[in-house]
């Protein structure tokens, strides 16, 4: 695991939780044909995306939005160009490379591919790549998609 990708995971792992935290798949292990479930605490919210890409591009994003506000109490500033919040150096250089990777022109285009995620919806793990934050799941009767490991529990 990077070091981004271990900082976003940390910062996107729900901290005041009336849940047992060790059950976050960003914590404990949920591996492929386990049966486990959405998580969301009030205030929060997911996206489920049907690449990996696209979920990494829009969870850094929204991780590094939070991070900012939390350590400085204000947003960045937002590019009109992408509808990215606007950073310089080694994170500009990170946000482009997953902008790319997710084959996306703008946040609002790979928004427009995913769809808001929900809480209590009992899924099983398709694939938990350890280097990630995302991790693919399937639940009844849907069609599988990536969702950020830290908005997933162990049942």
């Amino acid at each position: 695991m990077n070091k981004w990708t271990f900082l976003l995971a940390v910062m996107l792992t729900p901290i005041a939780s009336a849940t047992d935290s060790s059950k976050s798949c960003s914590i404990a292990s949920c591996d492929a044909g386990e049966k486990v479930i959405t998580y969301i605490e009030k205030g929060e919210f997911y996206f489920a995306c049907p690449t990996k890409d696209l979920s990494e591009y829009i969870a850094t994003l929204l991780g590094l939005v939070s991070a900012t506000y939390q350590l400085t109490g204000k947003l960045p500033n937002i590019s009109a160009k992408t509808g990215e919040p606007e950073y310089q150096g080694q994170t500009k250089e990170m946000i482009d490379a997953l902008r790319s990777s997710a084959g996306v022109s703008t946040f609002d285009q790979a928004q427009a591919l995913c769809t808001k995620g929900k809480a209590k919806i009992p899924v099983m793990v398709m694939n938990n790549p350890e280097d990630a934050m995302s991790i693919w799941v399937v639940g009844a009767n849907q069609k599988p998609f990536w969702m950020p490991k830290s908005f997933l529990n162990k049942r």
